[in-house]
């Protein structure tokens, strides 16, 4: 390797924009497939960026983009095909669920294709939390609309969760716009160069 190739700064593992729209998330992670989303308005906070789990938190509501790896969690075999494989991956996610509350409604999921590939909406809500290990609090009453997207070998998951179970379920307009904004960078975001920018 050359000196200068050595010395070139590495990108950042995601960074967010100001747009007029709201906020432009850009994921970057090693290993990850590189993506980006718009968020609606500007009152969401970020409080999480790893390389599987973004959260995004307003109020009483909470939006989660999730990776989930298939060689890890082995919720898919071969020869299923993406309808399949989400369907098995919806069972996964249940059966991790179930054992914590008292009561859960979960609506079947529906399959529907555009540009990215095969996706699976559903929903869940959980009443009655149980207490799993001695430091855990008791899960809140909860509702959940996700959107997840086939991109073998993961899953990307988009969880709108609320505690405040006055808010419409089912997928709401800001939602949809959310999937919609969905972009894929198959070659990732580059560092950006020295000299690139000038300050004045």
């Amino acid at each position: 390797c050359s000196l200068s190739a050595l010395s070139r700064p590495e990108p950042p593992a995601y960074f967010s924009e100001i747009t007029t729209e709201g906020i432009r998330y850009s994921h970057n992670w090693e290993a990850r497939p590189c993506f980006s989303i718009q968020v609606p308005g500007t009152d969401w906070h970020l409080t999480k960026a790893e390389a599987d789990r973004i959260t995004w938190r307003r109020g009483s509501e909470t939006l989660h983009v999730y990776f989930t790896d298939n060689r890890e969690a082995r919720y898919a075999v071969s020869g299923m095909s993406p309808e399949q494989a989400l369907r098995a991956f919806v069972a996964y996610e249940v059966e991790y669920i179930r054992p914590r509350f008292d009561v859960q409604v979960i609506d079947p999921p529906r399959i529907a294709v555009d540009d990215n590939g095969t996706w699976s909406q559903w929903s869940w809500e959980g009443y009655g939390g149980r207490k799993h290990g001695s430091t855990v609090l008791l899960p809140a009453d909860q509702r959940h609309v996700v959107s997840s997207l086939w991109l073998d070998p993961w899953v990307l998951s988009f969880d709108w969760a609320s505690t405040d179970l006055e808010v419409e379920g089912g997928p709401r307009p800001e939602m949809i716009s959310v999937i919609e904004s969905l972009q894929f960078t198959p070659a990732c975001f580059e560092a950006m160069r020295a000299g690139e920018t000038r300050l004045f």
